[in-house]
């Protein structure tokens, strides 16, 4: 029996999300099995995705409208073991160099985020739906900083669609996900924006190449039902 079946997720959240770079569908599965075997090599090896032409066939995420934007700052102690090297405590270039001085080596580090005060996000993936719904059940957080409570999970729909090229290609025709130009121009794909990206968990780690983009990234709740192959409810 073929469990490569085409589906959607829709995910409710109750706090800002930070989606950082880009937040993809095998990025967060892999996240969930790692969680559940802490081994790297079988988070990445058994991820319940269908694979097309080498590539994980789950989307980008689509956060569903309205969902205005806001800056956050976030300051993380440093944690002595870990953190405390010439590297991560010396003053930087940028900024104000006597304020960074004065406040000395030892101190916190300020990193600025988007985020983004949505009510749910959107995947299309094509793969074993009935494994996929067991991992998306320990899905309590999203996106970047889920460990002070950025993108808190409260519900998780999976929906089983019939959408061609699930999780690779949108029902539009535009890339779903990050996409080798290569592997997209021999699927025939449509003109689209390319950049150097990863494609591939783990994203922070991977060789950078020339992929094709996603289109779509903020839309309404039709769009969103629309792009993954979800019919809109009456």
């Amino acid at each position: 029996m073929n469990k490569d079946l085409p589906f959607a997720v829709r995910v409710e959240v109750s706090s800002s999300v930070i989606p950082g770079q880009r937040l993809t569908l095998d990025a967060i599965l892999a996240s969930l099995i790692f969680a559940r075997t802490r081994s790297v090599e079988i988070a990445h090896a058994t991820i319940p995705l269908k694979k097309v032409m080498d590539v994980w066939a789950g989307s980008a995420a689509l956060i569903e409208t309205p969902a205005p934007i806001r800056p956050v700052a976030v300051i993380q102690s440093l944690r002595a073991q870990l953190d405390i090297s010439p590297d991560t405590i010396r003053p930087e270039k940028r900024g104000y160099p006597r304020i960074e001085t004065a406040r000395g080596n030892y101190r916190n580090q300020m990193s600025s985020y988007t985020a983004y005060d949505a009510k749910a996000i959107w995947f299309s993936g094509c793969g074993d739906v009935d494994k996929i719904r067991l991992l998306l059940e320990d899905l309590d957080g999203i996106g970047t900083k889920r460990s002070i409570g950025y993108g808190k999970v409260s519900r998780v729909y999976v929906h089983q669609t019939d959408a061609d090229r699930s999780g690779f290609r949108f029902t539009d025709g535009t890339p779903a996900r990050p996409i080798p130009i290569e592997t997209w121009e021999r699927d025939n794909g449509i003109d689209c924006e390319r950049a150097l990206e990863t494609y591939s968990p783990p994203y922070w780690n991977g060789e950078r190449v020339v992929c094709a983009l996603p289109t779509h990234q903020i839309v309404s709740k039709s769009q969103a039902q629309r792009l993954v192959g979800v019919m809109p409810q009456e």
